[in-house]
Order: C-alpha cells, then sequence, then structure tokens
C-alpha cells in the first residue's frame, strides 16, 4: 500500500476510492475554520454573488437571508466542490472557472456590475486583483476566520501530501517538513502556485479538475511512473 497524508479529513467515500488504488491516506486537520460575525450588504450595492470556497458558501448560508438571495441573483463560482455544493442544494451558476483568478477574467466579461464575494477573513486577493482592472465593484464580505492547527505530523515515510488550500500549506510548514521524495498534490493551481513559492525541491502536481477523488488518481499515476523509472 501507498502511504498518503491528506492535510484535511476525506469522506468515507473517498478513502474507498484510495484504497481501490492501493494507497493508505492518514488525514490530519491542520486548518479550522469558524463563523464570524457577518452584515450582508443592502441587496441595492451588488446584483452577483462570487464563492471561491465551500467555506464560504457554507457560513453565508448560515443567514437566512442568504438563500434568499441566491434565488434571485447571478451566481458565479470556482469549480468542484463549492460548484457541486450550489447544484445540489437547487441553485444555478451562471459561470464557472477552476480558480479565482480565471473566474475573475470571466465575470469582467459578463453583464455583472457589482459582485459581492463571501470569504474567509483571510482571503487570498486573487478575485479583488482580478476585478480592479474592470469598472466592476468588488465588495468583500467575510463570514468565517481560518485558523491553523498547531499539529508535529508523524515523521514516516510518505508517498505523497495531498494539500487542499494555501492556508493549508502554510499551516502544515509551520511546524513540519515535506518528506524528501514525497509529490506533492494540491488541489488547484492556486495552491500549487502557493506551495512552489514555499519549497522547490519535491515534484507538485494538481487535476485538471479540483476534486478530492482526482487527485488520488493522479497521486496513483505518478507513483506508478516514478517507480517504473527508478
Amino acid at each position: 500500500m501507498k502511504q498518503i497524508l491528506s492535510t484535511k479529513k476525506l469522506t468515507a467515500q473517498e478513502l474507498i476510492h484510495a484504497q481501490s488504488l492501493s494507497q493508505e491516506v492518514t488525514c490530519v486537520d491542520v486548518i479550522r475554520t469558524q463563523a464570524i460575525p457577518f452584515a450582508i450588504p443592502h441587496t441595492d450595492r451588488f446584483d452577483s454573488l462570487a464563492f471561491t470556497s465551500t467555506n464560504g458558501l457554507k457560513y453565508f448560508l448560515t443567514d437566512e437571508q442568504g438563500h434568499i438571495l441566491l434565488k434571485y441573483k447571478t451566481i458565479f463560482s470556482i469549480s468542484g466542490k463549492s460548484q457541486q455544493t450550489l447544484t445540489e442544494q437547487g441553485y444555478k451558476t451562471a459561470l464557472t472557472a477552476e480558480n479565482a483568478a480565471q473566474l475573475a477574467v470571466k465575470i469582467s466579461q459578463s453583464t455583472a456590475s457589482s459582485v459581492l464575494h463571501p470569504c474567509s477573513n483571510a482571503r487570498l486577493n486573487d478575485l479583488e486583483i482580478g476585478l480592479s482592472k474592470t469598472a466592476i465593484n468588488y465588495i468583500p464580505l467575510p463570514v468565517y476566520e481560518t485558523q491553523y492547527v498547531d499539529v508535529e505530523i508523524d515523521s514516516k515515510e510518505y508517498d505523497a501530501l495531498l494539500f487542499f488550500s494555501p492556508s493549508g500549506v502554510a499551516s502544515y510548514l509551520k511546524q513540519n517538513t515535506i518528506p524528501p521524495n514525497a509529490i506533492c498534490c494540491c488541489i488547484g493551481e492556486t495552491t500549487a502556485s502557493f506551495l512552489q513559492n514555499k519549497q522547490d525541491s519535491n515534484p507538485i502536481i494538481y487535476p485538471e479538475s479540483p476534486s478530492v477523488y482526482a487527485m488520488l488518481s493522479l497521486v496513483a499515476g505518478q507513483i506508478n511512473f516514478k517507480h517504473k523509472h527508478e
């Protein structure tokens, strides 16, 4: 069995998929999120909503007004779990992209005039920077805070590590190092770029589609390729 470290808890179905790929996954949460008080701006101030994380959506919907707004405001979202969650709850997304920077490009080509962005208090500025080059008004709305979890990971030899956000990378690296020769698989390009800036000794990969299943399958293929060429 190949040894995989996931920097967040995976679902039972995701772990079963890993087992089918001959992977034993150790899950450790390196960040936690917590709701913070927020007040949704007057609805006349924005005509669209942008979601760049599932947590942004989850905490936004703790306000009943959030559910109402999603029924008649234009919705933009990154693909993967955020879009999937919106679809499962019956909401239609007008535009999707793989990351916030790409989403900003697509929004800039839309008819939106003002975008509300439910986000973390420690959000990346990719969406804001992208929209700053346009006439579209960007309104950040912090709805949760991201906290690092101080945890020392055991020093066993892992074949691969899974990272799901820049915050997760930063938290992990506070007290831990990446095992030599371990493959680092990130949920998407943004997280991969952040990790690349922190270290460049380990191979860093990310799937075309941002999902845990895609990450696990990509890791399996990379490990097999690596072993064939050793």
